[in-house]
């Protein structure tokens, strides 16, 4: 049985169950709601559950798997609505022209992954991946993404970072298709590492090889003799117009 008590979520481990909260604002037909679990420890969305938008509620419902395989203790939760999402030609979602998150400008909530006392789906979900990696080893058997989040979800893989930033460039008036975009900003970032953390917390000294994001303001930054967020300017000079890293 899954739990929302106010905004605390609870969720004995393995079970299944839907809850339903209000409609953040209108949405339109094509809009897509994405209902996150987060480690803040790890930085990692462990659980990402899309669904398309629709009012007055938002229904999200979760298998056995989505949290058999948790650690039972507290994470955090969110949902944020995409308005207008821009997929790729694999309709993989990159983007939106709005996004809006619940409770990531405050406080994210708890969401509380309970023990079980019978704890009998473990082995039985853990015999099946084994079953599962021996007939198709070159498969994944844990069903946990293995995508690294940027606090909080709107970058939930690098190809929607880029989609996002692609938005504001589009703003600021670059002409280049999306494509030659994602590509380019892909190039700025394999070099580089990403270390999460509040903003007071950057090290004196940066590296030039790597890029700070602001855990609190949800900024990026490059160390260039001092902080600099990345923004459009730095994407069009380093990317676009094929400047160094």
């Amino acid at each position: 049985m899954i739990r929302l008590l106010k905004r605390r979520l609870i969720i004995p481990r393995g079970d299944t169950g839907s809850f339903s909260i209000p409609t953040l604002g209108s949405v339109s037909e094509g809009d897509i709601a994405i209902f996150g679990i987060f480690d803040a420890l790890t930085h990692e969305a462990k659980v990402i559950k899309m669904i398309y938008a629709t009012a007055p509620t938002l229904t999200f419902t979760l298998k056995t798997e989505d949290t058999i395989h948790l650690e039972p203790k507290k994470y955090n939760w969110d949902i944020s609505i995409y308005r207008s999402p821009i997929l790729d030609e694999d309709g993989e979602l990159i983007g939106a022209a709005e996004v809006n998150s619940y409770y990531s400008a405050f406080k994210l909530p708890i969401c509380e992954i309970k023990e079980v006392a019978l704890d009998m789906c473990k082995e039985r979900w853990n015999t099946r991946d084994l079953l599962t990696e021996a007939q198709n080893p070159s498969e994944p058997t844990s069903y946990v993404s293995s995508i690294k989040s940027v606090y909080p979800w709107e970058n939930m893989q690098l190809s929607f970072f880029a989609g996002q930033l692609y938005t504001l460039a589009k703003e600021g008036g670059y002409e280049g298709t999306i494509d030659d975009f994602t590509t380019n900003f892909g190039k700025l970032l394999e070099k580089k590492n990403i270390e999460y953390m509040e903003r007071d917390s950057f090290p004196e000294q940066g590296e030039i090889s790597k890029l700070y994001f602001d855990t609190q303001e949800k900024i990026l930054y490059y160390w260039d003799g001092e902080y600099y967020p990345v923004n459009t300017t730095l994407i069009t000079n380093t990317v676009i117009e094929g400047g160094g890293v």
